[in-house]
């Protein structure tokens, strides 16, 4: 471990959907870092496996990326019946 702690290689399989910095560093005497993943927008749920990589170990996770709610921008209208 470098002295100011482990540098991570990290992986996308699919950088276009969710994108990760090349590397992140583990501070000297811990086991955990936390790292920013940019996404994108998609049409239908898309999974992404994330790899960290240290000396040659790789770890991976799955990540789901979901296509955006509609919003909730809509009119409803109410149609009354008319009186004769």
């Amino acid at each position: 471990m470098a002295e100011g702690g482990a540098v991570v290689t990290l992986t996308s399989s699919n950088p276009a959907v969710a994108s990760v910095s090349a590397t992140t560093t583990v501070p000297a005497n811990d086991f955990t870092a936390t790292f920013p993943i940019a996404t994108s927008a998609v049409s239908t749920s898309t999974t992404v496996t994330i790899t960290a990589a240290y000396n040659g170990t790789p770890r991976s996770a799955t990540l789901t990326v979901t296509p955006r709610a509609p919003a909730d921008n809509f009119e409803l209208a109410t149609a009354y019946p008319m009186k004769e």
